[in-house]
């Protein structure tokens, strides 16, 4: 991760894998691999046995979901709470993008960003609403 950007790097294991709030593994994965290379500590040792065998046997990840919450109410200006909402926003995006890397990767079989939002009104509505990714999710309090 690096910005707004994530990738599934070839030659490095700095910041270079997701931490996911929930993830579903496949059954057939942890039959066939120890407890240290599921949990990827070493990202070395995953590379070289957890991702060849999902590009081969199948994903390893059935399912990936990003969740976030927002429950402060903000209070000021329309610019300022515009500038926090798109702020929110494109760290759910940044969050949801990662997930999709993942599965475009075929590491991933499907993947859900979740933002649970407490303060509901039109106008973060609109701001929130338009910015929503593919496999994003609002959920209003």
């Amino acid at each position: 991760m690096k910005g707004n950007s994530f990738r599934v790097a070839e030659n490095s294991s700095i910041n270079r894998r997701g931490h996911y709030d929930l993830v579903v593994l496949n059954p057939e994965l942890i039959r066939r691999h120890s407890y240290s290379e599921i949990y990827g500590q070493s990202f070395k040792r995953c590379k070289a046995t957890i991702i060849p065998w999902s590009k081969k046997e199948g994903v390893f990840m059935l399912y990936g979901v990003e969740i976030m919450l927002s429950r402060k109410v903000l209070s000021g200006s329309r610019r300022l709470a515009t500038a926090t909402w798109s702020n929110r926003m494109a760290k759910f995006r940044q969050d949801c993008d990662k997930l999709l890397a993942c599965q475009n990767e075929g590491l991933m079989l499907r993947t859900q960003g979740i933002y649970f939002i407490r303060e509901h009104t039109p106008e973060i509505e609109e701001l929130v609403s338009a910015r929503v990714p593919q496999n994003g999710r609002i959920c209003w309090g």
